[in-house]
């Protein structure tokens, strides 16, 4: 199969590129190149920024694309963008209208992952900080897997059964933040006790561990269906995401005064 993948370079989407690549696809990764990894897999490159998708549209047709994937729609502009000779609510009422499998995603996890989010607890394990401070931590937020995702997105790519429906993607499981707290503490083998404080007093990168004004859950019950795929076991996956963030710690980011502060502050408030 030639897929044609807009983005691509990051986290999910640089997973799904490799994923095809394994696979045998042909892919064309249309990018700005501003976060293109290195050494990287070889893979044709496109480098453009998708506003200006149009002028390549004789590249694009000599690649002549089985089917596209579209890693980052932000905008209905970014939608609007992409020519369509090669066959947010405003993003996907645009894709569904030509047909596309719009995936919804969910809280995502796992290596290579930007955002670090293992880190708010990491980062306080590497500073040998024995009290986490806690909000109540009843959040309960779908979560996904990289790899489990990719695997969702190829299926929407082979099977073409969901194509002009939204579908969901996302483990049939979640834990509250309290527990996912507790499972990235056991991952890492530290010893650190969590304690609830008041909400007002948390450091700011605890603050998902507030009260929640609503969950954020979904049911993924279609992809299972039409697609026939299903998520794995969550427990081994966040076991595998904390392994790889502990051998790649964040460069240039340090424990500092203020924070050890702002968690003894909150700590000093539970104790009252």
């Amino acid at each position: 199969m030639r897929v044609l993948v807009l983005g691509g370079t990051c986290f999910l989407g640089r997973r799904v590129v490799e994923r095809l690549h394994a696979r045998g696809d042909s892919v064309l990764v249309a990018h700005r190149g501003r976060s293109e990894p290195a050494p990287w897999i070889p893979v044709r490159h496109l480098h453009t920024d998708r506003t200006d998708l149009a002028e390549h549209i004789g590249t694009i047709a000599e690649f002549a694309p089985d089917a596209v994937v579209d890693s980052c729609p932000l905008t209905a502009a970014d939608v609007d963008a992409v020519p369509e000779d090669y066959d947010k609510l405003d993003v996907e009422q645009r894709w569904l209208r030509r047909d596309a499998t719009l995936l919804r995603l969910p809280l995502i996890y796992g290596p290579c992952d930007r955002q670090r989010r293992e880190e708010v607890i990491l980062r306080r394990l590497r500073a040998h900080r024995q009290h986490i401070p806690l909000g109540v931590g009843n959040l309960l937020w779908t979560r996904g897997y990289v790899d489990d995702l990719a695997t969702g997105v190829l299926a929407a790519v082979d099977n073409r059964t969901a194509d002009g429906l939204a579908v969901n993607l996302g483990e049939t499981q979640t834990v509250t933040i309290r527990s996912w707290v507790s499972q990235v503490l056991q991952a890492a083998g530290g010893g650190a006790e969590m304690v609830t404080v008041p909400d007002a007093t948390l450091p700011p990168d605890l603050a998902i561990t507030a009260a929640p004004a609503q969950h954020l859950l979904v049911s993924v019950a279609r992809a299972q269906k039409l697609l026939g795929w299903s998520p794995g076991d969550p427990a081994p996956r966040v076991q595998e995401s904390v392994r790889w963030h502990l051998d790649h710690p964040p460069a240039g980011t340090t424990w500092t005064g203020a924070d050890a502060a702002a968690d003894d502050a909150a700590l000093a408030a539970a104790e009252r």
